[in-house]
Order: C-alpha cells, then sequence, then structure tokens
C-alpha cells in the first residue's frame, strides 16, 4: 500500500488535521488513515489501531505512523518505509510525541506504554 498512494503534501488550504481516505496521492496522515481503515474492515479492533505523532529524529519533522497492537507486541506502519517494524526498534528512528488513546479516539496521550 505504500505505493498505492503517490507521496504529495497537502495543498495550503487543507487543513493539517484533515485527512483522506484511499486518495491518488497524500502525505503521512492521509496513508496512516488509509491503513487503519482497511485495518478496521479486516475485522481489527479500534483500540489496536492508534495513530501517533512523532518526530523523525533525522530532520526534526514530525510526522503520523500507525501504532498496530498484535498481541504484546505494537507494531509501526510508516509509510517512509515498507517494513513492518516493531515499535522498540522503531524508536531509533523517532520520537514520539503522542498517541491516541486506545480506550478514546479523541483523548491523545504521550503515555504511549499504556497502548
Amino acid at each position: 500500500m505504500n505505493f498505492g498512494i503517490a507521496p504529495k503534501d497537502p495543498p495550503a488550504t487543507r487543513d493539517d488535521v484533515e485527512r483522506q481516505i484511499f486518495p491518488y496521492e497524500g502525505n503521512c496522515g492521509d496513508y496512516a488513515v488509509t491503513k487503519r481503515d482497511r485495518l478496521l474492515r479486516s475485522g481489527w479492533p479500534r483500540s489496536a489501531l492508534l495513530l501517533a505523532e512523532v518526530i523523525i529524529r533525522t530532520n526534526g519533522e514530525h510526522h503520523l505512523v500507525l501504532l498496530v497492537r498484535k498481541r504484546r507486541v505494537v507494531l509501526v506502519l510508516d509509510n517512509l518505509s515498507p517494513v513492518v517494524t516493531p515499535l522498540v526498534e522503531a524508536l531509533d528512528r523517532y520520537v514520539i510525541v503522542r498517541a491516541e488513546s486506545g480506550t478514546d479516539p479523541q483523548r491523545w496521550t504521550r503515555d504511549v506504554a499504556a497502548f
């Protein structure tokens, strides 16, 4: 799926929190919500699929990824990598700023360990 959406920054008129599902082109947020939507449609529980804002260590940019809890492991799905990575390994590349709460998608938390 990383190659199914052409990378493109949102236009200046588009709100930064506005995301599109299944766009032809989009940014990291569009990728993350599309991946989450596909996993939800395939039966994954909402509480196991959380959006997370991270900072990329190499360039300081804010970025959105999808955290997926599978049993006791949290995986990171990221449009910048074709490889699904365990969160413990991804922390070499990212600083987690905040993530959606597993119990309330309207609430974001800095405590990803509780996920």
